[in-house]
């Protein structure tokens, strides 16, 4: 039965980006299902043989409390047992339009609420599921394997779809991203997001492999334990070289700015933080053997950027980084915060509320569905005190990833990994939305719960 529940669990993570990246309501409904049966048949079945998790609950005991008050503070925002003085305004308003009373709440719209509490439910569900099969070192290395392959696929998918001219998702036409590469999702930055955590997980790969080739020639000259370097680049070795250039190939020609800044920024935190760490020089790797990492991965994405990057640096060189409408959307979400400090407009309820902010410094053209900032919605919709316990549960989170990366001797590449991937996400969530996707957020769900797994010694139990 553990078998089967891995397997499946495995299904679930690779094909949540099919549907349009996941963001339509059967997609996540069904993810939402799948994942709450995992959980329970995971938890029975280790009842039954009476048997502990590979992680125990106290192992990240802060971050669970946190994140259990902010799911209670968002089903708290949805219910209309709440007392009315702490209820939306807009209640009172439909009440005038209608002229008959309405069951109110805290949240602007009680069903989205707990809509999108149904799905940050999921992204846990997941993230525990992970915690637990990727404490086995060889379970958390296939996965690892595993996941970095499905992005690889659907980039495959993405680039046959570009190299052949269509503009389908599929038989969708693209709208807005018509000529970038987007895979199954419709926004190329969300995709770009995506691939970019591929290129994180093949590069620390990479590194990993370079660093063993040279652990095993200690003692030899530096000439020759180069040349092994390169020579494994026609084995196993170029497989991941393959699947790097395909991942970051793709992030460049999505034409996504932020999503191609956040990567290399990314890329970047991967290198300095995997050749600088005191564990990273043991072994025998040596000063000479670093350069030759860093050689080796430099060359890489430059090579990468070279066959693919003159798309995005043209639409940087000729667009303003400044983007105004996003400028004129923030200010007006700072506004709205204002307005809800404590309680927030509800959870996913920012659609509803924004067009009550909109003035005119904004287009009247085209529809706010999403802000475009992660944090400023979620401060919007929770309220900051919620807020802020949902953003410091994940970093306590990301923050155990960066401990077991730097004090890990074995296997610290998937904790590496996972702060790194979570550097992307976090940066790109600033000027974006890519989060809010389903399918790109169970995959990251996963890789954090790979790295949180992964970075306590093997010893403790």
């Amino acid at each position: 039965m553990d078998r089967i529940v891995f397997l499946l669990f495995v299904a679930l993570v690779l094909l949540a980006p099919l549907p349009f990246g996941g963001n339509v309501p059967l997609a996540w409904t069904v993810y939402a299902f799948a994942a709450g049966l995992l959980v329970i048949v995971f938890s029975v079945q280790n009842l039954v043989l009476k048997r502990s998790p590979s992680v125990p609950v106290h192992w990240i005991a802060f971050p669970a409390i946190l994140f259990a008050l902010v799911c209670l503070w968002a089903m708290t925002q949805s219910l209309s047992m709440t007392p009315s003085f702490m209820h939306n305004p807009i209640w009172s308003a439909a009440l005038d339009a209608f002229g008959e009373p309405l069951s109110s709440a805290i949240s602007a719209n009680p069903f989205q609420t707990r809509v999108s509490l149904m799905r940050l439910l999921t992204y846990a569900a997941v993230f525990w599921l992970t915690l637990q099969f990727g404490r086995d070192q060889s379970r958390a290395e296939a996965l690892l394997h595993v996941f970095g392959v499905g992005i690889v696929v659907y980039a495959l998918y993405g680039l046959i779809l570009w190299s052949v001219g269509s503009e389908l998702i599929p038989w969708y036409d693209k709208g807005a991203g018509r000529g970038q590469v987007t895979s199954t999702f419709i926004n190329r930055n969300n995709f770009a997001t995506f691939a970019g955590m591929g290129s994180v997980i093949f590069l620390g790969l990479v590194l990993r492999k370079t660093r063993q080739i040279l652990r095993r020639g200690e003692g030899e000259r530096f000439k020759y334990r180069f040349e092994r370097v390169l020579s494994s680049l026609a084995g196993v070795g170029g497989l991941y070289l393959i699947g790097l250039l395909m991942t970051l190939g793709s992030v460049f020609l999505t034409q996504s700015r932020a999503g191609f800044l956040s990567t290399l920024a990314a890329l970047g935190i991967l290198l300095a933080l995997g050749l600088t760490s005191g564990r990273a020089r043991e072994g025998g790797v040596g000063k000479m053997g670093l350069f030759a990492v860093v050689v080796v991965a430099v060359g890489i994405i430059a090579a990468t950027f070279g066959m693919s990057g003159s798309h995005i640096t043209t639409r940087i060189v000729n667009s303003d980084l400044t983007d105004q409408g996003r400028k004129a959307v923030f200010l007006r979400l700072v506004e709205a915060i204002k307005d809800y400090p404590l309680l927030g407009t509800g959870y996913g309820s920012f659609e509803d509320m924004f067009p009550l902010y909109r003035d005119e410094t904004m287009s009247a053209f085209g529809r706010w569905d999403k802000a475009h900032s992660t944090y400023l919605e979620v401060m919007m919709e929770l309220g900051l005190p919620a807020a802020f316990m949902l953003f410091l549960a994940i970093g306590l989170l990301i923050w155990r990833c960066l401990r077991g990366a730097m004090t890990r001797h074995r296997d610290r590449h998937i904790p590496l990994i996972a702060f790194s991937a979570s550097v992307l996400v976090a940066l790109h969530s600033l000027v974006d939305f890519s989060l809010q996707i389903p399918g790109l957020t169970i995959t990251y769900a996963a890789l954090l719960g790979l790295g949180v797994a992964q970075s306590w010694s093997s010893r403790r139990r």
